[in-house]
């Protein structure tokens, strides 16, 4: 079936299913029916349920839209990582996810001075978890001015880490 050929649902179903180059028993399997539901639902014998529908969007990566009502493309992007996963299900932006990303690169001793900042900052309340070894709940209290140190001690370019390395290397 082609896709300019997708009047109504059951034909759009039957163009995912061949698109997908699944029979019916298979199609129908992963979203927890029969072969046999699949063909009656083909043939217009019987009216889908919503919940087949969503089911078919979230197995399949299937636009809603387009199952329903035949507007868009057949298929969403599919996230490539977790982290796109996320950032689709609470509609983060761009800003966003440069912001995980970069937090998730950082060195143990930055992400922590980070926790503890905005721990402060998010859980007031909560500041007794503080200074407590992780396995109590808590982490290591870090200062601003920690936090500045390790900032400014990073190299800003490869020529740097390299004289960095030079004189660690010398003077030990």
């Amino acid at each position: 079936m082609k896709l300019d050929d997708c009047k109504d649902i059951k034909d759009r179903i039957k163009y995912l299913r061949d698109d997908l180059n699944l029979s019916r028993a298979a199609f129908g399997e992963n979203i927890g029916v029969s072969g046999d539901v699949i063909n009656n639902i083909e043939r217009g014998r019987v009216e889908v349920k919503e919940l087949l529908l969503k089911m078919i969007c979230k197995i399949y990566n299937v636009d809603y839209f387009w199952l329903t009502e035949g507007i868009g493309d057949p298929y969403i992007d599919i996230p490539e990582t977790v982290l796109d996963e996320i950032i689709a299900e609470y509609n983060l932006d761009e800003t966003d996810k440069r912001l995980i990303e970069g937090y998730i690169n950082l060195s143990p001793e930055i992400r922590n001075a980070l926790k503890t900042y905005l721990s402060y900052a998010f859980f007031p309340k909560e500041k007794n978890n503080i200074g407590k070894p992780k396995e109590q709940g808590g982490f290591k209290t870090i200062t601003v001015s920690e936090i500045e140190e390790i900032y400014n001690s990073v190299p800003n370019d490869p020529a740097e880490l390299e004289a960095l390395a030079t004189n660690k290397k010398n003077a030990i």
